[in-house]
């Protein structure tokens, strides 16, 4: 779609400029990809002070939906918390 618009062939127009951005009915799924980058920031970071060398995922085994995505960064944010927090107190 970007190609196109840059050829002129396509344009989007907004159908509500009345409301604001914190209106749009986007708005909510935008913040919840914010939240899974700051998540995939915060695992690259442990990764980086790990040394660990990250593996390399087909693209058969990265198929999620966004939903699923959601959950499971959620779930390994969980457990690097966690494991973080027993290795403090060790």
């Amino acid at each position: 779609m970007y190609s196109l618009g840059e050829l002129g062939l396509l344009q989007f127009r907004d159908m509500n400029p009345e409301k604001s951005s914190f209106q749009r009915t986007y708005a909510n799924q935008v913040k919840r990809c914010e939240e899974m980058a700051r998540k995939l920031r915060f695992f690259e970071d442990q990764v980086t002070r790990a040394s660990v060398l990250p593996g390399v995922l087909t693209a058969a085994d990265g198929m999620f939906n966004f939903d699923e995505l959601e959950n499971r960064l959620d779930e390994l944010e969980k457990e690097l918390l966690e494991v973080n927090a027993n290795t403090e107190r060790l």
